[in-house]
């Protein structure tokens, strides 16, 4: 699946403030600390690209640790019921049979 107009966005920090923009224009801005400010961006993202994915996009904020090698700040997208996709399968138990 390809999401050229992903690409097209930029994004902007201020504070726990996440701005999006599309060629310049500010699209949509919400306080990541809002339920009110995270339901708008989960709107937009909805209206983007919401008929391409299983399930509704949901902005998730990490605070602590990064799932990235950088420090940069980062937006991950993806979709809850993709994410047991990519889990490992697991990993069977391992029995050993005792001598006495």
């Amino acid at each position: 699946m390809q999401f050229e107009q992903l690409a097209e966005l930029t994004c902007a920090f201020d504070g726990t403030k996440l701005s999006i923009h599309h060629r310049g224009r500010c699209v949509v801005s919400g306080d990541m600390d809002s339920d009110d400010g995270v339901a708008e961006i989960d709107a937009f993202f909805a209206s983007l690209v919401g008929h391409q994915i299983p399930g509704a996009p949901h902005l998730m904020r990490v605070t602590d640790g990064s799932y990235a090698d950088t420090k940069d700040a980062l937006i991950s997208l993806g979709a809850l019921p993709r994410l047991p996709a990519l889990a490992p399968p697991p990993v069977p138990a391992l029995t050993s049979a005792g001598s006495a």
